[in-house]
């Protein structure tokens, strides 16, 4: 029963293209870790690099929503979340990543 949980896990996975200059990776887990800190009833668990995908690095992202009375708060808190996100990036110019493919033609 979701009503009874202390808090609920929010997961997620954020990509960013391989050409993403290494200051700025490094700028990331700082980044996404302020921006779950500036929401409401958060407690944040990590950021890391989580794998090395096909087209992107991708991250994983792991924090806590406390006191999730209703699935509205919860829905909330990760808007607030997300959207903290997307500023911080669009602010230092950090890019999320897209499926592509680079095609090679043979002369």
């Amino acid at each position: 029963n979701l009503g009874r949980m202390p808090e609920r896990r929010v997961l997620f996975t954020l990509t960013v293209p391989y050409e993403t200059p290494p200051a700025q990776l490094d700028k990331l887990p700082v980044l996404v870790r302020q921006a779950v800190a500036a929401a409401p009833d958060t407690n944040f668990v990590y950021c890391l690099l989580r794998n090395l995908g096909e087209y992107a690095l991708n991250y994983e992202v792991v924090y806590f929503v406390s006191e999730p009375t209703t699935g509205l708060r919860y829905v909330e808190v990760m808007d607030t979340v997300n959207r903290g996100i997307l500023a911080a990036f669009d602010r230092e110019g950090i890019r999320f990543a897209y499926p592509t493919r680079l095609v090679l033609k043979e002369d």
